[in-house]
């Protein structure tokens, strides 16, 4: 039920977004969605608002708010694809876990990396699915069918490739998506090393790796939130609501 629930809340989202903000003239949206301004008022992360006026909030939210009909689609399929095989293998806490926590890694990593632009979507979230499952095929690949393996391995593939292929388009926040795929990979190794019950050293590597990723992660949220404010340019919603420029 965790792999539904997050793609019905990213429906229901949407269409509040479309409701509230309508379409953008395509020459503003490429992906069929509200304008940007919309967006930032939604929730979209945005630095200055999280450093600044302690909006943490929005390290979250974007999790769930997509940018227009081809994104939200797209994201969907690669959630469908990925998620419930994840639920499946890890349960509902498992998944949900690291769906949500590669989230806002990877929102934290673009916060940091891509300060002055708006930034909306699961793909996050869902590069954490593919990161996890990537370290649990690793863990279990002994113990694991061999059709079983290339079968998740084929499948894994084809969505990190039309992932990946995406972020050569415009408007695509690639730091989301390596935040997020790293974090899942970090916390597979947290949450699956107690399978590794033989090999010394695959038990080093995952112990090593999870050690690593968390003080990664936390040098990171502290690095986010000690970040030059009066470098940050602010622009204006045609309302006076500030945004980044799209």
């Amino acid at each position: 039920w965790g792999e539904m629930s997050c793609s019905i809340v990213d429906i229901v989202v949407f269409v509040v977004e479309i409701a509230l903000y309508g379409f953008a003239p395509a020459a503003d949206n490429r992906m069929i969605g509200p304008p940007s301004c919309g967006l930032y008022k939604i929730g979209a992360k945005w630095t200055p608002d999280i450093t600044i006026r302690g909006e943490v909030w929005r390290l979250f939210a974007p999790i769930f708010l997509h940018a227009g009909v081809i994104h939200i689609l797209l994201n969907l399929f690669a959630q469908l694809t990925v998620g419930f095989q994840c639920e499946y293998t890890w349960g509902t806490v498992g998944l949900t876990v690291i769906y949500l926590t590669s989230g806002i890694v990877g929102n934290i990593l673009s916060a940091i990396g891509e300060p002055e632009t708006l930034s909306v979507g699961a793909s996050g979230a869902i590069m954490g699915l593919i990161g996890g499952q990537i370290t649990h095929t690793w863990v279990t690949w002994s113990r694991t069918n061999p059709k079983l393996r290339v079968g998740r391995v084929r499948g894994l593939a084809v969505t990190l490739v039309i992932l990946v292929g995406t972020g050569f388009l415009g408007s695509v926040d690639n730091w989301v998506h390596f935040g997020g795929l790293a974090t899942g990979a970090i916390m597979g190794c947290i949450m699956f090393r107690s399978e590794l019950l033989y090999s010394g050293w695959k038990r080093y590597l995952a112990h090593s790796w999870a050690l690593f990723g968390t003080a990664a992660i936390i040098l990171l949220t502290v690095l986010l939130f000690t970040m030059q404010k009066d470098e940050f340019i602010i622009t204006q919603c045609e309302d006076g609501t500030e945004q980044a420029a799209r």
